[in-house]
């Protein structure tokens, strides 16, 4: 029988060490707990003081969405190129998010913001990239800021632009609140809107039309990329001063764009291959040719929009043609000096059907001297000679005067006994010329046969029908009185209404005024004004304008200005005055009215040998068969 044996007894010390741990008392934890408060309560009462700070600047946080900015106007010529803009010191235009090409919000994306359309106006995944690139001293090609938050930095004032984490705080808090109150497409709208994209460039549309003279639905891939580089460095990427850097800024935009899969990486290396090509900024347009027809329509359009002209953000398709505005510089060039002192030009061009002006030679160059002497603007009007004698005509003929009425043309007449005062006008030359009826005396302009003429139809009724047919000048003395002199322009116009007044024959007595805008558009679109054909008003009967039309024909072809025919059917009347400061012509086609002045800018100076059949009808002759 097995003996039993009692359990050896273990002592409490080789208890304590070797037998099952029992979990530590909950009174102990709680003490430690209370122990270090300090370790866990600080840090929890910090976060909740944050937030709750943070939710207040939150709703006090203003977020007016109503933003005002100064807008450019642009002026556009007929072809949709840009001749100039106008702005209050910030070239800036906006454009619809509609309007701007695929490819170049892809490109803005790809170079600024990688996950716009995902992340609700805080990118924090960026923000730890970008700080890690910073400890590391690695390269950061792509900043922490969201295109929300570079848009709130621009626009919101009360952001601020130091470098604090206060701003910073701000900066990330209203972009978080923009997120909530607009869509992503509005927000990159207005994004493209208000970056700054160097040489006072402030958003999209007019860095187009700075650095490639186009619109921005016109951007193809390759302006996109370089656009969309420019906006992280203005200065460093300026695609002008610094085009090395642009273009390596601009194929890193490429790059991203294939790795994102906007684009196929094949069309990316094509794309970087295509050298950097800009237009230098205008200095302004006075060096230009049109830049007469420039600053006449800037005083167009602020006699018409006022302010709105430099901050309203207008655009203006003008109508100036740049093939008929190069005509009329070589048709000018071709036949007069350019040296100073030598006598110079003006001539202008209008659509006869619409009023719109073509072309315009104010001077020999808007940069030596600012009066445009197509107009009056700076200066007068000159007087028009003989090239005013169809206004008699026309004022003849609606009074029932026959064409084939007579008159003797003798060297000289003495006008008193027939109202006119101590008139006494004569012939170009002293000449002296038997009967005639009026087509002759027209084609071999007899002043005084027109001398008789006017006593007989009256000086005002002159008046009257000039004014009708588009001329704006005053048309009397300081006293109010038509003189009779009137008949052989010694009041002072311009070439602007003598050619809108021939464009007025031209269409027979259907008067346009003198236009250098087809269409203004307001910054959303909206059309607030548009020129048309239809916009004629009748004048002059028909049958009226004919006959004086069929008179004029015979200036070209066999009177003062033979030899100056284009080659198609055209009228047109010389002008030449008594002492040869001043020599014209102006005609027309059924398409096409143009006057040509000739004489000294500076003032009536004498021109021996100077008139209208020699010198300004075959100005006038060249640019009818150019255009």
């Amino acid at each position: 029988m097995a003996t039993q044996t009692l359990p050896r007894r273990t002592s409490r010390k080789h208890a304590a060490a070797n037998g099952p741990r029992r979990p530590a008392a909950p009174s102990k934890r709680r003490n430690l707990l209370l122990r270090f408060w300090w370790v866990w309560v600080l840090p929890l009462v910090s976060g909740v003081t944050v937030l709750a700070a943070l939710s207040y600047v939150y709703a006090k946080l203003p977020l007016d969405l109503k933003i005002k900015q100064d807008q450019t106007t642009t002026l556009f010529d007929r072809d949709g190129n840009v001749l100039t803009t106008f702005d209050a010191g910030v070239d800036r235009q906006n454009i619809s998010i509609k309007k701007v090409p695929i490819v170049l919000r892809q490109a803005v994306i790809a170079a600024e913001d990688e996950d716009f359309y995902t992340h609700s106006g805080v990118d924090l995944a960026a923000i730890v990239r970008a700080a890690w690139s910073n400890l590391t001293g690695g390269k950061i090609e792509q900043g922490g800021s969201t295109i929300t938050q570079q848009y709130v930095r621009n626009v919101f004032p009360e952001v601020g632009t130091e470098r604090t984490v206060e701003r910073k705080i701000k900066e990330a808090l209203l972009a978080i609140k923009l997120e909530r109150r607009l869509g992503k497409n509005e927000i990159l709208e207005r994004y493209l809107n208000t970056i700054y994209l160097g040489n006072g460039a402030y958003g999209v549309e007019a860095a187009s039309k700075t650095y490639f003279r186009t619109r921005t639905p016109r951007l193809n891939l390759v302006r996109s990329a370089l656009l969309a580089g420019i906006i992280s460095g203005p200065e460093s990427f300026d695609p002008i001063d610094h085009p090395e850097d642009a273009r390596i800024r601009r194929d890193y935009v490429l790059e991203r764009m294939a790795q994102l899969g906007f684009i196929p990486q094949t069309q990316a290396e094509a794309a970087m291959r295509k050298p950097i090509k800009v237009h230098e900024p205008g200095k302004g347009y006075e060096r230009q040719s049109a830049a007469y027809y420039i600053d006449w329509t800037r005083r167009y359009l602020q006699d018409k929009y006022h302010g709105r002209t430099f901050t309203g953000g207008l655009e203006v398709d003008g109508t100036l043609d740049p093939q008929w505005q190069s005509a009329a510089q070589n048709a000018v060039e071709s036949h007069l000096s350019l040296e100073p002192g030598t006598p110079a030009a003006s001539l202008v061009a209008i659509d006869v059907d619409s009023g719109q002006v073509r072309a315009m030679i104010g001077g020999r160059g808007f940069h030596k001297d600012q009066t445009n002497l197509a107009t009056g603007d700076g200066g007068t009007g000159r007087q028009a000679g003989s090239a005013f004698k169809p206004f008699t005509l026309m004022a003849a003929i609606e009074q029932d005067i026959s064409l084939q009425s007579t008159f003797a043309g003798p060297s000289q007449v003495d006008m008193s006994e027939f109202g006119c005062g101590n008139w006494v006008p004569q012939n170009y030359g002293g000449s002296s010329y038997g009967t005639m009826d009026l087509v002759s005396a027209t084609a071999s302009s007899v002043n005084t046969i027109f001398a008789q003429l006017v006593a007989e139809v009256g000086p005002e009724n002159v008046a009257r029908t000039a004014h009708r047919m588009g001329i704006d000048s005053a048309l009397e003395t300081e006293d109010g009185f038509v003189p009779c002199s009137i008949t052989l322009g010694t009041l002072e116009v311009t070439p602007l209404e003598m050619t809108e007044a021939f464009a007025t024959f031209a269409s027979l007595g259907l008067h346009h005024e003198a236009t250098p805008v087809a269409r203004v558009r307001g910054p959303g679109g909206r059309i607030l004004e548009k020129r048309t054909s239809k916009d004629g008003k009748r004048v002059a009967d028909q049958n009226d304008a004919l006959q004086a039309v069929h008179v004029m024909k015979q200036v070209l072809c066999c009177g003062t200005a033979a030899g100056n025919s284009p080659g198609f059917d055209a009228f047109g009347k010389t002008g030449t005055t008594d002492d040869e400061a001043d020599v014209w012509f102006c005609g027309a086609s059924t398409e096409v009215a143009a006057c040509v002045w000739v004489g000294h800018p500076e003032g009536r100076e004498s021109m021996p040998g100077y008139s209208g059949g020699a010198i300004s009808a075959p100005i006038w002759r060249d640019f009818m068969v150019a255009v």
